[in-house]
C-alpha cells in the first residue's frame, strides 16, 4: 500500500505581502521562469519555487540563480532534463519528457518498451518482472522514459545523460556493455528501435543468412 499525503510550503509569518511577494490560490509563491518572485529582488530555490519538490531540483534552481548573478545573459529554469526516483521496492525511475508533455508540445515520438524476462542479470537476481519504456524522437533522440526495477534510479543514469546531452539511441546501441551488467537492459530496449526499422525484405534476408 502506498500513501502520498503531500507537503505544505511553510511561508506563514513571513509577511510576504509587505515585501510585494504574491502567492497563488494554493499558497505557492508566484515565480517567473528566472525563479524571481513578484519582487524582482527576491529569488527562490527549493520546494518553495513551486515546481519539482526534490533536493536535486533545488540544486538545479541554485545553479540557475548563481549563473544569472554573474552573467549578463540570463538563463531560464528548464526542467526538461530532470529525473526522479520513487524509492519503493522495486524503484520507479523517470526522466525527461512524459508522453503527456510531448503531445502538449506537438512533438512526434515512438514508444520503446521491454520487460526483463529475457535479461540474464534480471533472471539471475530474480527481477524478471521489471519494465522499461523510452520515448524516442523522429531523429532517434532520447526524449524521456521510465523504468520499474530494483536500482532503477542507477540503471537509468546513462539514459538521463543521453537526454541531457541530446544523444541519439545509436550512441547507446553501439556501446559495448560488460556482461552481465544490469544496464544491458538499456541496449535491449533500444534494439527494438532498430528492429522496427527493418523492412520485410531485410528481415527475410537476415533469416536466410543467419
Amino acid at each position: 500500500v502506498f500513501v502520498g499525503i503531500g507537503r505544505v510550503l511553510n511561508t506563514e509569518g513571513l509577511d510576504l505581502d509587505k515585501a510585494g511577494i504574491k502567492v497563488d490560490e494554493k499558497g505557492r509563491l508566484v515565480v517567473d521562469p528566472y525563479l524571481r518572485t513578484t519582487n524582482k529582488n527576491v529569488l527562490v530555490c527549493g520546494d518553495v519555487a513551486g515546481n519539482y519538490q526534490f533536493t536535486h531540483a533545488a540544486e538545479m534552481h541554485a545553479a540557475v540563480i548563481l549563473r544569472n548573478f554573474f552573467s549578463p545573459f540570463k538563463k531560464k529554469f528548464v526542467a526538461d532534463n530532470i529525473s526522479w526516483t520513487t524509492f519503493t521496492a522495486p524503484e520507479v525511475a523517470t526522466y525527461g519528457l512524459s508522453p503527456v508533455e510531448l503531445k502538449k508540445r506537438g512533438i512526434s515520438y515512438r514508444e520503446l518498451k521491454t520487460d526483463f524476462s529475457e535479461d540474464d542479470r534480471a533472471i539471475t537476481d530474480g527481477y524478471e518482472y521489471g519494465l522499461s519504456k523510452m520515448w524516442v524522437g523522429e531523429k532517434g533522440e532520447v526524449l524521456g522514459g521510465t523504468m520499474v526495477a530494483p536500482n532503477a534510479g542507477e540503471l537509468v543514469a546513462e539514459l538521463v545523460l543521453a537526454k541531457t546531452a541530446g544523444l541519439k539511441v545509436d550512441a547507446l546501441f553501439n556501446k559495448t556493455y560488460a556482461y552481465p551488467t544490469a544496464t544491458r537492459i538499456n541496449k535491449r530496449l533500444i534494439s527494438s528501435y532498430f528492429a522496427e526499422k527493418l523492412n520485410g525484405v531485410t528481415k527475410k534476408l537476415l533469416k536466410l543468412l543467419y
